[in-house]
């Protein structure tokens, strides 16, 4: 954590964050910085004793070992409420790889939330961008699940929770899978949905399993499955099957 807390002290100390935050030699205990006039984070900040360390200090006490959490808010704070828009690839460029050495190995996202980084062969599953073209009824819940999935302090409902949303997202375009991709799979990721106690609750589903293990490797199925029907569909076929009632390009409902 001391290697993340220096990169941060060397980039507010550089003056990245004036832009959005002021000039820090004018911050003291009774103002706050720049816009944020009303942040309760600030406001938090200044309950905790941690105003002067945060913004023009040293490192706060406990956060190299212990309160990796709070460390962690402060950074994400800092990147949606203190850094241009224009430098936010650079705060990513700089903390990362040190948020890599982490256990488990963490990374920020473009979204500025903090989350676990996975395998590194699989890490462009998780990262590539959703086709600008694609429906937002597919692209919005698909991403939306992978977050959830991947965010920090996530608990296995929480797993559960975001395996169901990828489910539903595969759900129109079930009979699409066995065209585009292996015979047979259609059925077997959806027994997986059904059988593994995540869409439905009954008493022939399976419970009794290793939950970091068999939840990790269905929502990489999951993910890898609807990476590559997006990849090989085409975009008319596809936004058909998930917005059925979309006008067509005359302006009236497909018959």
């Amino acid at each position: 954590m001391m290697l993340i807390w220096r990169d941060f002290v060397a980039m507010r100390d550089a003056g990245f964050f004036v832009e959005a935050l002021g000039d820090p030699g004018s911050w003291d205990e009774e103002s706050k910085p720049g816009r944020l006039d009303e942040s309760d984070f600030i406001r938090v900040f200044k309950e905790r004793g941690l105003f002067n360390t945060v913004f023009t200090g040293g490192t706060p006490p406990g956060w190299v070992h212990s309160d990796v959490a709070q460390l962690f808010d402060v950074l994400e704070f800092m990147y949606a409420e203190g850094t241009p828009e224009q430098k936010r690839e650079q705060f990513l460029h700089r903390l990362n790889p040190d948020l890599g050495l982490n256990d488990p190995p963490m990374e920020m996202t473009t979204s500025g939330l903090i989350v676990e980084r996975g395998p590194d062969e699989l890490h462009e599953v998780l990262t590539e961008p959703v086709p600008d073209d694609i429906p937002a009824e597919l692209a919005d819940p698909l991403r939306h699940a992978i977050e959830q999935y991947r965010r920090r302090g996530v608990t296995e409902q929480d797993k559960r929770s975001a395996l169901k949303h990828l489910a539903d997202v595969l759900e129109p375009l079930r009979n699409e899978i066995d065209e585009h991709l292996l015979p047979a799979d259609e059925s077997a990721l959806f027994q997986l949905a059904n059988k593994f106690h995540l869409r439905h609750n009954d008493r022939a589903q399976q419970r009794n399993y290793d939950g970091d293990v068999w939840l990790d490797w269905m929502f990489y199925v999951y993910v890898a499955t609807a990476r590559a029907l997006i990849a090989v569909m085409e975009r008319d076929k596809l936004k058909g099957l998930v917005m059925p009632d979309a006008p067509d390009d005359n302006g009236g409902l497909p018959i």
